[in-house]
């Protein structure tokens, strides 16, 4: 019997995704083949995709950068942390 092929809008399907998020993820794995600029992927192929996917438990303690605090927010940050006592209130300038 002959393998089932599936087009890559019914590959997306399977995964739950769109068209342009699955081309994206297959742009450098080369499990499909292709019949002109038509990709055609087979059960196999859609295991073999499934298994290049990344594990969440991988990334589960990474964290995004984060930009550099400011430093009116990290003076606040700080200022927080110190007891009320030691905590000294700025005179307003005077011109």
């Amino acid at each position: 019997m002959p393998p089932k092929f599936y087009t890559l809008a019914e590959a997306a399907a399977i995964f739950r995704v769109s068209k342009r998020v699955f081309a994206q993820f297959i742009a450098d794995k080369p499990f499909y083949r292709t019949i002109g600029r038509a990709k055609l992927f087979t059960d196999q192929d859609i295991a073999q995709l499934y298994e290049a996917m990344e594990s969440p438990s991988k990334s589960i303690n990474a964290r995004a950068p984060r930009a550099p605090r400011s430093e009116a927010s990290e003076y606040a940050r700080i200022a927080a942390l110190m007891p009320k006592a030691l905590r000294k209130k700025s005179k307003p300038l005077t011109r």
